[in-house]
């Protein structure tokens, strides 16, 4: 019944899949988790759905987001089939999850907006460090013939990183260049107007006047400057200073610029209780927060509101950072602990089965002792039977040698042929007497040596 209903799906993915798109609605902000799992039959028709619905989709930042949000499905499927031990499940998750990550960068890759692509870019950053976490795991709850696997998508995950961040850092090379050029046509143009709106003055007031919308020019370059250096590290989310305001020129007399009141610096405090790496970091990211244009002119209420939530997302990434080396350290070492009980384990039984053969070889070994002593019994009894049917079979030949001698002896006497005949058969009689004598004698030997054989086997 499995075989015709897979058969079916196959035939048939396309029309099912789309049937589903259409009475299941999708949404990239819902939390991905493992619905059906590879080892179900329906698990064709998931991804067939899943095909259906990225070919509906016509825009490729769509595509881009759902293939970030199947990758994430497919890493969920990947970690409940490692916890149910189940090798091929999470070789299949692993597979599809390889796929949609390719699929989302090319994607990627073919969105015109540059501020959209480099969201995309940076978001995909985001989602393959949070998935190499689930990865890392997977990696540690599969059995060997597994890792080789996992580890194969977390490089494949790396790569793609690396892509994305040099995708990222690239549009936001272009982004910048264009914000320069927007700059210098704005720079062009008001230059243009000044030398329009100062025409009629005197020589020190237009001097003046261009001196004063330079000063300004060189305000707004320096703030663009700082934005996007603050987007692209993606440090923190700062404030923008207040705006220059625009200087209206006087056709008759000469503007001062308004003076504004400063404010020190807040001082970076004390921070050699800190490690020399996080002395550098903190120290590099106080000298950044110095570059926020009028900072000087910001109270130190206004400085602590900008340079807080700089600290504070530092802090929150190291606890962060702190928080999953020590799980990653207690899952290692849960593993070469169970490691360590299996091998112990493993230990004990090698140990009883030699026990076991030691006192099976023993066993034998007093067997064969037994049966060597039982051989040489049975070899000397032997031999002294033999010895003494020898001796036996030798007293017959000689009371047979002694007949025909004395049958010899008897027809050479000078007798009547009767006495002769006479004696012939009493010497018969008495060797045959004496012979059957020793057969009875060697019969009885035969029985007891007979009788001992049988007892000793």
């Amino acid at each position: 019944m499995k075989e015709k209903i897979k058969k079916f799906l196959k035939q048939n993915w396309f029309k099912v899949g789309l049937l589903i798109i259409l009475v299941t609605p999708f949404s990239v902000s819902a939390a991905p988790g493992a619905g059906i799992k590879p080892t179900s039959i329906f698990y064709f028709l998931d991804i067939a759905s899943e095909k259906v619905s990225l070919f509906f989709t016509l825009s490729h930042e769509q595509r881009a987001q759902k293939n970030l949000f199947y990758a994430e499905e497919r890493l969920a499927e990947a970690e409940t089939s490692a916890e149910e031990k189940n090798s091929d499940a999470v070789k299949t998750a692993i597979t599809n999850y390889e796929s949609n990550i390719a699929l989302a960068s090319e994607e990627s890759k073919q969105v015109e907006n540059k501020q959209k692509a480099g969201e995309l870019f940076t978001s995909i950053t985001d989602n393959i460090s949070k998935q190499q976490e689930v990865l890392s795991r997977v990696l540690i709850k599969v059995p060997e013939e597994t890792k080789e696997t996992i580890t194969q998508a977390i490089e494949v995950s790396k790569k793609s990183q690396e892509e994305a961040t040099k995708q990222t850092a690239e549009l936001n090379s272009e982004i910048e260049q264009l914000k320069q050029e927007i700059i210098e046509l704005k720079a062009k143009s008001e230059a243009e107007t000044i030398k329009a709106g100062t025409e009629g003055l005197s020589v020190e007031e237009r001097e003046q006047a261009i001196q004063i919308e330079t000063e300004r020019q060189r305000l707004q370059a320096e703030k663009a400057k700082e934005n996007t250096i603050l987007f692209s590290q993606e440090k923190s989310q700062i404030a923008p200073p207040q705006k220059v305001q625009s200087i209206t020129l006087p056709k008759t007399q000469s503007t001062q610029p308004p003076v504004r009141k400063t404010y020190p610096i807040i001082p970076l405090g004390d921070i050699s209780n800190l490690s020399k790496i996080q002395q550098q970091q903190i120290t590099g990211l106080y000298v950044e927060f110095n570059k926020v244009s009028d900072l000087q002119f910001l109270t130190q209420e206004e400085q602590n509101a900008i340079w807080k939530p700089i600290i504070d997302k530092y802090i929150t990434e190291q606890s962060s950072r702190i928080l999953y080396q020590a799980q990653q350290q207690s899952a290692q070492q849960a593993e070469l602990d169970r490691q360590a009980s299996q091998r112990a384990a493993q230990q004990a039984e090698l140990d009883r089965q030699a026990s076991q053969q030691a006192q099976i070889n023993a066993a034998l070994q007093a067997q064969i002792n037994v049966q060597r002593e039982k051989n040489n019994e049975m070899k000397a009894l032997t031999q002294q039977y033999n010895t003494q049917m020898v001796a036996f079979d030798q007293q017959i030949i000689d009371i047979t040698t002694k007949y025909y001698s004395d049958v010899a002896g008897i027809k050479t006497r000078a007798v009547p042929e009767v006495f002769r005949q006479q004696d012939i058969q009493s010497a018969a009689i008495k060797a045959d007497t004496q012979i059957a004598q020793i057969r009875l004698l060697q019969q009885q030997l035969y029985l007891d040596y007979s009788t001992k054989i049988n007892a000793f086997q």
